[in-house]
Formats: structure tokens, C-alpha cells, sequence
């Protein structure tokens, strides 16, 4: 997270001593790398039966996307989202659901999609300029649990919200680079919500 609010403040300095740039309409593609952090605990991997156990809540995830500045306040963006995978490790007593076998078990859950965003751009000056983010996430989530005796999974989708806040910075009248925070939810019924939070940064080249 210090990283990445790092970088939202190097575009700040960038921005305070650039000079006249006319915003840049039209379509772009780019491409983001980050950390998601799932909102996860062991008791979302236990069947009943875990003595103990700690859960790796954070991970790698890349998006890559298309956009369409449609005027100096309004974007349009498609993408496609893998946010990595939360990992759980830990020790049942044999007499769960899943858990049958005393000893060491563990699990993992990890989701991708496709999302449609539209944003809302405020400029700062004519190369730097603040996003507001909301749209749909169409997510597939997968699951499993394992002990020495094999493994369960299982496979979950839907579609649901999401939003997210960002700066974005002009370095030529081609390229520009971003940051981004951005709230992902998984409505997955009788289990609840999955809430998965990206810290990203990116690069955009327009056409």
C-alpha cells in the first residue's frame, strides 16, 4: 500500500510542474499490475473440523483494457481481470465435512473476469486528472480444499458492482501512466460476500 501511495503522489509532483497538454480524446488500451487483497479468514476455509490455520490473504493480479475517452469527463472501459488467488494452510481434526483425516490441510480461492466501467474524469491541470470508477464485474470464482486424502472444488459466478478511485497522468499525447484503487464484491449466496481490493498500476497507449 506505501508503494502505491507513493506513486499517487509522484503524479501530484509530476502534475505541478507540467505545462499546457489539450486533453486527449478517442480510444486506448493499456495494462495494470498490482496487489488484491482478499477479505478472508480461516473460518471461510473451515468445514468444522481446523484446529488452527492462517490464511495468505494478498497476491499478484494484471488486468489488461480498452477505453474510449468520450470527452474531457467521461470514459468508457472493457477489461479482463485475474485477482490472483488467497491461500489458507492449517490442521484438522479429521471430523469436519470436507477435513476426515486428522493432520495438515489447505485450500485456495482465486477469481477472474471480464468488467465494464464507466468514469468520471476531473482534471487537475491539462496531463493529470482524477477517476471515479463504477460498473459491472462478471467474475468466476474458484475454490478448493485438500487434505492428504485429495481435494474438493468447487466453481462459483455471477456478476455484481464494483467501484473504484484513480489518478491518471499524461506523459505525451500517446502514453499515460495510472493509479488505481478499486473495491471488487462476489455475491456467492449462502456463503456471503467475497470482497477482493486491487491496488494497481498502469500504462495506457492511445490509438
Amino acid at each position: 500500500m506505501k508503494q502505491s501511495v507513493t506513486l499517487l503522489g509522484v503524479f501530484v509532483l509530476l502534475a505541478l510542474s507540467t505545462t499546457t497538454h489539450a486533453a486527449q480524446l478517442g480510444w486506448y488500451s493499456g495494462v495494470g499490475f498490482g496487489q488484491s487483497d482478499y477479505d478472508l479468514g480461516v473460518s471461510d476455509f473451515d468445514d468444522g473440523s481446523v484446529i488452527s490455520g492462517s490464511v495468505d490473504e494478498t497476491d499478484s493480479a494484471f488486468k489488461i483494457f480498452l477505453g474510449n475517452r468520450v470527452n474531457e469527463n467521461v470514459s468508457i472501459e472493457f477489461g479482463y481481470l485475474d485477482l490472483g488467488e488467497a491461500t489458507f494452510e492449517g490442521v484438522s481434526d479429521g471430523t469436519g465435512l470436507v477435513f476426515k483425516t486428522p493432520g495438515p490441510v489447505s485450500g485456495d480461492a482465486e477469481a477472474d473476469g471480464v468488467q465494464f466501467a464507466v468514469i468520471g474524469n476531473v482534471p487537475v491541470n491539462d496531463r493529470l486528472y482524477i477517476m471515479a470508477k463504477a460498473g459491472f464485474f462478471m467474475w468466476d470464482l474458484s475454490a478448493s480444499l485438500s487434505d492428504i486424502t485429495g481435494t474438493e472444488s468447487g466453481d462459483e459466478d455471477g456478476t455484481d458492482l464494483f467501484f473504484g478511485l484513480g489518478l491518471n497522468y499524461a506523459i505525451t499525447d500517446k502514453v499515460s501512466i495510472r493509479g488505481e484503487w478499486e473495491m471488487y464484491s462476489m455475491d456467492i449466496g449462502f456463503a456471503g460476500d467475497i470482497d477482493v481490493n486491487l491496488l494497481s498500476a498502469g500504462v495506457t497507449f492511445r490509438f
